[in-house]
């Protein structure tokens, strides 16, 4: 059975205005996103398609039959892989030199020519394409690429639709709260602190494994929120979708019962996939470990005054009940 938490069933008797930044932010830089990838394409159209360049075209048709794909097509991905590539040279290389080991001398000074072409067709592409929104602010975890800056602006970058509201949902749910307890000023630096401490796990984490994968998405952050929620409040109830084939449920799941499952979960996903996955399982386990901490030391005392506030206001409420019956 799945479970997909949206609301925690608590007062919230302060507007959770960082949380619902946070989530407006994610949702721009998305819109962005998608906006810059339509920009690439129709560079990459006006480049293979409409620029009148002979040379390209016939370079084109001679390739394209050996890669069986339509001139115009491999040209534009040919163009957009090598711009999102770190090596566009390279790249090109891989599209002109293909099967070079059986070539003849002269079969290759045509490949020489050929390559040329496809670099200066590039040059003209690149000099007018947009600048990529989604490589510019995602985390590469590569010895010679750390940033912090990248460590932060990486958790407001998604994949796809799907991948932002999965968090967006998660991270409304448990962030909502966790703002009334600690404040807003608070969470702000603690959104900040959380996804320096993950992505800096997670850097790590790819050293020892000598594999390094880029990463964003909000999810080591909405994972920490998770793991502060648990602190602050382990018997407090979230009301989840509950689905298992026909079967729809909404069942309200004490919070330490939800979030220790997913954490469990991921630990043993990530021992299942071995690496092998799109799925930053890292940035979750270390999230939901760092945000429980950070709870537990830096807002101790914001616990305390919550549940102290949460008895005034009860208390209040039964007292104005009791004297309007």
């Amino acid at each position: 059975m799945l479970f997909f938490p949206y609301r925690a069933e608590l007062e919230q008797w302060r507007f959770p205005v960082v949380t619902l930044l946070i989530c407006a932010i994610c949702a721009i830089v998305l819109a962005n996103q998608f906006g810059q990838k339509s920009a690439l394409q129709w560079h990459a159209v006006q480049t293979c398609y409409l620029k009148q360049d002979r040379e390209l075209a016939t370079a084109l048709q001679y390739m394209a039959s050996r890669v069986d794909m339509q001139p115009e097509r491999m040209c534009k991905v040919m163009m957009v892989r090598a711009y999102v590539a770190d090596d566009a040279e390279q790249a090109l290389a891989q599209w002109a030199y293909l099967a070079t080991a059986s070539l003849s001398e002269e079969e290759k000074q045509r490949r020489d020519y050929i390559y040329s072409i496809y670099l200066r067709a590039y040059n003209h592409f690149s000099t007018n394409a947009p600048m990529l929104l989604t490589e510019n602010m995602w985390f590469d975890p590569a010895p010679e690429s750390l940033s912090a800056l990248k460590m932060v602006s990486s958790v407001f970058a998604h994949h796809s639709v799907l991948h932002l509201l999965g968090n967006l949902f998660f991270f409304f749910a448990f962030a909502a709260t966790v703002e009334v307890v600690i404040g807003s000023l608070s969470m702000l630096a603690t959104v900040v602190l959380l996804a320096l401490l993950t992505n800096t796990f997670y850097a790590m984490m790819s050293t020892f494994e000598g594999v390094y994968i880029p990463t964003l998405g909000l999810s080591g952050v909405v994972f920490g929120m998770m793991g502060m929620f648990v602190c602050f409040l382990p018997q407090a109830r979230v009301r989840c979708f509950a689905w298992l084939v026909v079967f729809f449920r909404r069942p309200a799941v004490p919070a330490w019962l939800l979030v220790g499952g997913y954490v469990l979960w991921n630990v043993y996903s990530w021992w299942q996939a071995g690496g092998n996955n799109n799925v930053n399982f890292i940035v979750h386990i270390s999230g939901a470990l760092f945000g429980y901490l950070i709870a537990l030391t830096v807002f101790r005392i914001s616990k305390q005054q919550y549940s102290t506030t949460t008895t005034v206001r009860n208390s209040r409420r039964y007292l104005s009940a009791s004297v309007n019956q």
